[in-house]
């Protein structure tokens, strides 16, 4: 099982510890110097869960304008909930309100600011709230 399959392969492989935690085995070429290399890491998160790109709200591995339809949608019309809310609050404040595709709008296409951390990578939420990403 792999998660944006451009570049950004975390996982082939992976298995929950006794103690809740997560080991992941992969290959990748990112490592070395145009080789395959195995690895195979031990972490106390779920890398295919809690690692997003936010503005990336339809998880298709980039930001676009559908990312601020699908939020727009989601509110106003009842649309399909993203699957990371945490990649959907473009501003990281916390909310899945209007001012997250205003966001993404304003950086596509008036050079507005880029979205916070975890942006340009996939990575984890440094700011501490009550969204979370459900993909399984």
């Amino acid at each position: 099982k792999s998660y944006c399959p451009d570049g950004y392969t975390i996982a082939n492989d992976m298995a929950v510890t006794d103690d809740d935690g997560y080991i992941v085995a992969g290959l990748t070429d990112t490592f070395g110097a145009g080789e395959e290399d195995v690895y195979i890491l031990r972490f106390g998160y779920n890398l295919m869960t809690d690692m997003f790109l936010r503005g990336n709200a339809n998880d298709d591995c980039k930001i676009d304008i559908a990312d601020a339809i699908l939020i727009l949608e989601y509110l106003f019309r009842g649309g399909k909930k993203t699957p990371c809310l945490d990649a959907a609050d473009a501003d990281d404040n916390g909310a899945i309100v209007i001012t997250d595709p205003i966001y993404i709008l304003n950086f596509l296409f008036r050079g507005g600011p880029k979205p916070p951390l975890p942006y340009p990578k996939l990575g984890f939420d440094p700011t501490k709230d009550d969204l979370n990403c459900s993909r399984n």
